[in-house]
């Protein structure tokens, strides 16, 4: 392929996907407009990160795009990093140009940061337009949109919007690859599929409502104290209002319980989802109540990346750390 080749090539992997509607659940994520909703399933997170689903997507689709028509490693080298998933990264990876180019990946900003992404497919002097995934049509710049939809914008009304330059060479000269299963690894800054698991457990274990976004706000937060609260009043009967709220009452009950955990069940799972929550993983995401060998390894991992005595026992230092 020539570079306009290559070009044209994403441009049109792209394209191909317009229409593409968001699921409300994790069926039928192969079709265009079936089980259509707002939850962010999409097939775009199945292929690069399954373990994402339901996040903001339109970073996620640009990776898509690049692995669709490339390959893995490709898109890789293009990205500088893999996958792309959180729009500051890719711009602190490359130049910021202040005017577009044909397949250039376009950075919208707003409130001061890199909130939304797509692919440039056409310049006409100040004009310039798009493929972007999570969005919806009009010609605002919508960052958390239901689909895949083509766009147009006037450059001179968008301050702060940039663009990164992908090097085209790396491609320029080969055909496209089939697209490799992905890695999985690799985290987003502020997200955990770990800490969204907790979350899970810690509605299920609390009944707090949280909501399941996998980030460390401050809901989450108030049922992390929630939590312990609730495994102190089942295993030493300690009386605690379960109200989120770190008081005199519980600071107390847990200065004076904090021992025996291999005995008490409700402690035990509360210390597993406090981990989750820090984004560890202390034996799957199971939960079962008892201080096994994963638990204990977690704990002293947890211990050694926060500064605290490494002994594997979840004692009132290990707990305040959770909770803060």
């Amino acid at each position: 392929m020539t570079k306009t080749e290559a070009i044209n090539k994403m441009i049109q992997t792209a394209k191909a996907e317009v229409g593409y509607l968001e699921k409300r659940s994790n069926s039928s994520l192969d079709s265009k407009t079936a089980n259509a909703g707002s939850a962010n399933y999409t097939k775009y997170w199945r292929d690069i990160m399954p373990d994402y689903q339901a996040q903001p997507w339109c970073a996620v689709f640009v990776s898509w795009v690049l692995m669709r028509a490339f390959g893995q490693a490709a898109a890789e080298k293009m990205l500088k990093h893999w996958p792309y998933v959180y729009v500051p990264t890719l711009a602190g990876k490359f130049n910021n140009y202040a005017n577009p180019q044909v397949g250039d990946i376009v950075m919208f900003k707003n409130g001061g940061i890199f909130t939304h992404t797509g692919i440039v497919t056409s310049v006409s002097g100040d004009y310039f337009t798009t493929i972007e995934g999570n969005t919806s049509g009009g010609s605002s710049i919508i960052a958390n949109g239901g689909g895949v939809c083509s766009k147009g914008y006037y450059n001179s009304n968008l301050p702060g919007t940039k663009f990164a330059r992908l090097d085209w060479s790396i491609v320029a000269g080969q055909a496209s690859a089939p697209a490799p299963k992905p890695d999985t690894t690799k985290p987003v800054s502020g997200y955990s599929p770990i800490r969204r698991d907790g979350q899970i457990h810690l509605n299920n274990f609390t009944g707090a409502g949280i909501v399941v976004d996998g980030e460390d706000g401050p809901e989450t937060r108030k049922g992390a104290v929630m939590v312990l609260q609730t495994g102190l009043n089942m295993d030493y009967r300690a009386g605690l209002d379960i109200d989120g709220i770190w008081g005199p009452a519980t600071d107390r009950a847990l200065g004076n319980h904090y021992v025996c955990l291999k005995e008490c069940q409700y402690m035990v799972t509360a210390l597993e989802i406090l981990l989750m929550l820090k984004g560890y993983n202390p034996q799957g995401v199971e939960c079962p109540g008892s201080f096994g060998s994963g638990l204990e390894a977690a704990v002293r991992q947890y211990q050694k990346d926060h500064g605290l005595t490494v002994d594997g026992i979840a004692g009132r230092n290990t707990f305040m750390s959770l909770i803060a």
